[in-house]
């Protein structure tokens, strides 16, 4: 019998890791693809980035709201829910595959298990305490049956909250196999800079905070390129913020829609990579370039050789960018695994994966 496997896609990020899974399962004649769209994908204010899914979409999941406050948030969460139960209803899945730890995401997930859809998870426990993103993965964990995630660290994670070691699958970083064919060892003058706002905090977003950074840019004679925030509270002040300061200065870009191959062929000829994106913790350091991680959004994620930590003021900015700036990256060390066929062996475990009648079972680890 085919398998219908839905899988949600929030925005270009998480697109750019789940595509190579969703050709996959489009092109297995023992499944059914249903692919289902929500998020930034469907905002012309980032990007509109459905236009770059080049695959039959089943479903489309509008919820963001044009405000920038957690209000705002939580009234999309509740948009998105509505629309995934009519969603469900009328695809009527048997799994549901997510990536990592959107709010959006965990709203088509919460109703997913309210009608007893078995969910996959990609990217379970990790950890990312300066971010409410935290949140949503673990409770995302809890709702989920199988989970695939990228070292054993994170596997070790996912069992203490109660999941059964013979569910929980290391099979690696979903979006890493095939990145060396991007790497050069040409770096051209330039670097590349994300951030986005820290939202565990009461207040996510400051001037003070972003106009630090912007001074430190300017310090950097170097051509700069700004990669927009995504849909959080704050991002919208803070992009803002951003495309003012290009505007001003003719050193500074800003991209609102780069697909993934061309942001990592970008990526892979820049100098570094500054700000608190994820692709500065797991892309960056395969490519051997250096990431200036600032602040605390990354804070519990495993660490590349590559990647220096440090806070949002400026004497500690400029010594961790004097560190980088004339340094050799050729080797990387890091405790994510390289493994082929990482999609293929998710695909492959959820084909013959049964689910029993009665559920699962709380394992005790201890």
């Amino acid at each position: 019998m085919v398998k219908k496997l839905a899988l949600v896609t929030t925005s270009q990020a998480d697109w750019g890791l789940l595509e190579k899974l969703a050709r996959l399962i489009y092109d297995d004649s023992d499944c059914e693809l249903q692919l289902i769209v929500t998020g930034s994908h469907l905002s012309p204010e980032f990007g509109l980035t459905i236009k770059n899914i080049n695959m039959p979409i089943s479903a489309e999941i509008e919820c963001l709201v044009s405000s920038d406050t957690k209000r705002a948030v939580g009234k999309a969460f509740g948009l998105a829910c509505i629309s995934a139960a009519d969603v469900f209803d009328r695809i009527k899945p048997d799994w549901l595959i997510v990536l990592g730890d959107r709010f959006e995401a965990f709203a088509v997930v919460t109703v997913a298990h309210a009608m007893n859809i078995p969910i996959a998870h990609i990217s379970g426990g990790e950890t990312t305490s300066g971010s409410i993103d935290d949140g949503w993965r673990h409770s995302t964990t809890k709702l989920s049956y199988l989970h695939f995630v990228y070292c054993d660290i994170y596997r070790n994670r996912v069992i203490s909250l109660g999941e059964d070691p013979d569910r929980v699958f290391n099979f690696g970083h979903i979006g890493l196999e095939g990145i060396e064919k991007f790497y050069s060892d040409k770096k051209d003058d330039y670097y590349v800079v994300i951030w986005h706002p820290e939202t565990i905090k009461k207040v996510v977003w400051s001037n003070a905070n972003i106009h630090v950074l912007m001074n430190f840019i300017n310090r950097i004679d170097s051509k700069i390129y700004f990669c927009i925030s995504r849909g959080d509270s704050g991002s919208r002040k803070i992009n803002e913020i951003i495309k003012e300061f290009a505007r001003k200065n003719s050193d500074i870009d800003v991209f609102v829609d780069l697909p993934r191959e061309t942001f990592l062929y970008f990526l892979a000829r820049a100098r570094a990579i500054i700000g608190n994106s994820s692709c500065g913790i797991y892309e960056a350091p395969c490519l051997k370039v250096p990431t200036i991680n600032i602040g605390k959004r990354q804070d519990g994620r495993v660490r590349a050789s590559t990647v220096f930590d440090c806070k949002m003021k400026m004497p500690e900015l400029i010594r961790t960018f004097e560190r980088i700036k004339n340094s050799n990256f050729n080797k990387c060390v890091t405790q994510i695994p390289f493994k082929s066929g990482s999609a293929r062996k998710i695909l492959d475990q959820i084909k013959k994966t049964e689910i029993p009648n009665d559920g699962k079972v709380f394992y005790d680890a201890l």
